[in-house]
């Protein structure tokens, strides 16, 4: 399911009907970071790292999340800037534990 969402589809697993009529994934995702609400930028920083902290299979996502929470470093407002970096901390203590 997640990787519907972040439009990723293995390199190696090409569906037939790709061959006559193309389809196109939407990384909805990448939307999500370019928002020009804070506030939804903000949100979806704490869901990503919810993700990667609570959901039982994490492991298996956490090559897909973290380059989108590492983009949040990059975000253009200071809050945002130290929110993911607190998450990013939070996310590291638990990896300690």
């Amino acid at each position: 399911m997640l990787e519907h969402i972040v439009g990723f589809r293995d390199p190696n697993i090409v569906p037939i009907k790709d061959f006559y009529d193309p389809t196109y994934q939407v990384n909805y995702f990448a939307m999500f970071v370019t928002d020009r609400s804070i506030a939804c930028r903000k949100v979806f920083y704490q869901t990503m790292a919810h993700i990667l902290m609570d959901l039982p299979d994490r492991i298996d996502h956490e090559g897909r999340i973290f380059p989108y929470i590492i983009s949040g470093l990059y975000d253009q407002s200071d809050e945002i800037k130290t929110l993911v970096y607190e998450l990013i901390e939070e996310i590291g203590l638990l990896h300690e534990e």
